[in-house]
């Protein structure tokens, strides 16, 4: 009993520990709505002079001025100069499909962006912050003519461009309220290039503020998931019986890795030099084979419900297209991702359909997996949306996976109780089982002594009779009452033999009888043995000992004649 009270107050700390991340999502999700975006840059200028950027962050959305295949330095005033129709790019998006000069561009080249800035008065000399997103995949930052950031190296083509993937935090001091941005993008390893997310200028404190927050949130999502992932599998090592756990702590620590790829790029931040091409394939991976793992899992929890194409579909999907990112470059196989996105949303479609039949079943935590499974599946949809850019709202996913994994911690940590529990009630209903068996041997013993020491006085019964008669002073005219002459004592000594050989074969199966109660502690076999044969002992040395008691009669007859 005090073994599941602790259990249960451990689950009720796990449900309060759920309360808690909501409330620290909600704490670190503020510092993303603190964003302005109510001024947008219009044919490559945009007006700041009314925006406070002390109070909030200013995404630097809009139209920039693009020039394709071109590579401008900022002293080179003749290239921005230069007649002709200028085009322009509305940011955050990539070039891939971009219509210049009749052609859709492709994800592979490169480009230069420019934009200029008018802030107000009292910002000048001010010290101001850019946050910078990952940018597809290598680029340059200019400020008034400074370069202010590098990520990866800006190259022509493919040999001489090295990709990187990296946000940095930039700060500077404009000189007056005019300030221009130069920005040199190249793509030549992924299928999409350019800037897919948005810039934000403000204030040093407040770019700083919303970088601290954004970075203890993901390190909170981290950690969270790798600690739950790693529980969960020490709890698998402690009790293989249930698979279940395995297949959730490998998916929540391979996730947890897979939160240090993406949003702001904490892998980055602790190895600068980590290699691109391992990061991009890691991310893939993670996304290809946690699908299948979590598959795996959910059949655990609903062994009856999925059904076993199911199961074997989503593995060899997940096995063929890993195997292509092993083989091919990026933009090979990163081209595969909206398709296996199409499959994750009907493996979703799927999981909600089987869970309706479990909960129509009324099968253990099934309700609770339908609401966390819709929170989850919707997070991770919007960020599909928005790799596509059909979403405004970034990295949503990391946050819904949290919610489901605690919900799953819990959920996982209600049976795991309720097995400890029936674990207990059977090694109570033993011990019962075992004292009335300890019972029923003290019975046995106690009935064993019993008629052992029946036949005991029994037996010393008979010793006695024998031994009056063994020591009678018998004549000759006693055994021949009519003075004959004739001796005739076959009769009687033969008698007395057989009750002295009768008596040694008697306390023989006597001595036999106990033997076989006190080695077989009581047991059937004591029962069988004892019980049997004592009986039929009893019942012939009762015949013998009647007719010894016979024998001697006579005798003291004639003895008195």
């Amino acid at each position: 009993m005090r073994k599941t009270g602790e259990i249960g107050l451990c689950v009720r700390r796990v449900k309060q520990a759920i309360l808690v991340f909501f409330l620290l999502s909600l704490l670190t999700g503020c510092g993303e709505r603190a964003v302005h975006s109510g001024d947008t840059a219009q044919r490559g200028l945009m007006d700041l002079r009314k925006a406070d950027m002390s109070a909030s962050l200013v995404k630097l959305n809009g139209e920039w001025e693009f020039y394709w295949g071109r590579r401008f330095e900022p002293s080179d005033r003749q290239a921005w100069d230069s007649p002709g129709p200028k085009h322009y790019l509305r940011l955050p998006q990539s070039w891939n499909g971009y219509v210049w000069e009749g052609e859709q561009l492709p994800g592979e080249g490169y480009a230069t962006f420019r934009l200029l800035l008018l802030l107000n008065d009292s910002d000048a000399g001010q010290t101001l912050a850019l946050r910078l997103p990952t940018i597809f995949h290598a680029y340059r930052l200019w400020i008034d003519g400074v370069l202010h950031a590098q990520v990866g190296r800006v190259g022509s083509d493919r040999d001489s461009t090295q990709p990187s993937l990296a946000t940095r935090l930039v700060y500077f001091q404009p000189r007056d309220n005019q300030v221009e941005l130069v920005l040199e993008v190249a793509n030549f390893h992924h299928m999409r290039g350019g800037v897919t997310k948005p810039m934000e200028l403000g204030t040093a404190q407040a770019a700083s503020n919303k970088t601290i927050l954004k970075t203890a949130y993901e390190i909170f999502v981290t950690a969270s998931l790798f600690i739950i992932g790693t529980y969960h599998l020490l709890l698998y090592v402690h009790r293989r019986k249930d698979s279940a756990p395995l297949y959730f702590g490998l998916f929540s620590i391979m996730w947890s890795i897979r939160s240090l790829l993406v949003g702001e790029v904490l892998m980055t931040r602790l190895f600068p030099s980590f290699p691109w091409g391992i990061q991009i394939k890691a991310e893939y991976l993670i996304l290809y084979l946690g699908t299948h793992i979590f598959t795996i899992y959910f059949s655990r929890l609903f062994p009856e419900e999925t059904p076993r194409w199911f199961r074997l579909s989503s593995r060899y999907l997940a096995l063929s297209f890993s195997f292509i990112v092993l083989a091919a470059p990026a933009r090979l196989y990163t081209r595969t991702l909206l398709t296996y996105e199409i499959i994750i949303v009907l493996h979703m479609i799927f999981f909600l359909y089987i869970l309706s039949k479990a909960f129509r079943r009324k099968k253990e935590g099934a309700g609770l997996f339908i609401a966390v499974s819709v929170v989850t599946f919707a997070s991770v949809l919007n960020d599909f949306l928005y790799y596509n850019e059909l979403s405004p709202y970034a990295n949503t996913s990391n946050l819904g996976l949290l919610i489901f994994t605690v919900a799953q911690m819990v959920l996982l940590s209600s049976r795991f109780a309720k097995a400890v529990s029936n674990e207990e009630k059977a090694v109570r209903e033993l011990a019962v089982a075992n004292e009335r068996l300890q019972e029923a041997n003290r019975n046995l013993e106690q009935k064993v002594a019993e008629r052992t020491r029946e036949l005991s006085a029994a037996h010393d019964d008979l010793r006695v009779a024998y031994e009056r008669a063994s020591h009678l002073d018998v004549t000759g005219s006693f055994f021949d009452p009519k003075n004959t002459g004739r001796k005739e004592p076959q009769a009687f000594f033969g008698r007395t033999f057989l009750v002295k050989d009768f008596t040694l074969y008697y306390n023989r199966h006597i001595e036999e009888a106990h033997r076989c109660g006190v080695r077989e502690d009581g047991r059937r076999a004591g029962e069988r043995t004892g019980r049997k044969r004592v009986v039929t002992i009893f019942d012939s040395g009762r015949d013998a000992r009647t007719a010894a008691d016979g024998d001697y009669r006579r005798i003291a007859e004639q003895f008195d004649d």
